[in-house]
């Protein structure tokens, strides 16, 4: 494929918690590998912007997300079941006054509000991002991780 508009070979993987990318621009001689063991920052942004850099393009420092003050009463319209793929659902619910997300079989994530209507887990790169309809009713969600995106119909009403 290319990127920066140069040709490029590239590969990333993972397995148990660990992540990598590896990228060969063979026009100009330059490998670029990216090795992670903290799982909820994929290394293929981070490749892309070194890249960038090498070949004195425009680039982005990675950003934290920060949350904003919303009313915990927000929460409870989220409150609900959600069909994330064929066999696995996500549960929001609110513990302790915070909004907190489960799929099936995984642990549970505390979601942050950066919006009304979008929140970020801390512990791994997630973002869901609520639908509503026109009444106000929750339609769904579409949750973004690790470059894909999801929507999630609400399977409770």
């Amino acid at each position: 494929d290319s990127h920066l508009e140069r040709q490029r070979i590239h590969h990333n993987g993972g397995i148990s918690g660990f992540l990598s990318v590896l990228a060969y621009y063979p026009d100009e001689t330059l490998t670029i590998s990216v090795l992670t063991n903290f799982g909820n920052q994929p290394p293929g942004p981070l490749a892309n912007d070194l890249a960038a850099i090498m070949f004195g393009e425009p680039y982005e420092l990675p950003t934290q997300a920060k949350a904003i003050e919303v009313d915990p009463a927000l929460y409870e319209k989220y409150v609900g079941t959600y069909q994330l793929l064929p066999e696995m659902q996500v549960t929001m619910r609110i513990e302790e006054g915070q909004l907190v997300g489960q799929a099936t079989g995984q642990d549970a994530f505390i979601l942050y509000p950066s919006s009304e209507t979008a929140f970020f887990a801390k512990i791994v790169d997630v973002t869901v991002t609520f639908s509503l309809a026109d009444n106000g009713t929750v339609e769904g969600f579409t949750l973004r991780q690790l470059g894909e995106e999801l929507f999630a119909p609400r399977v409770d009403e």
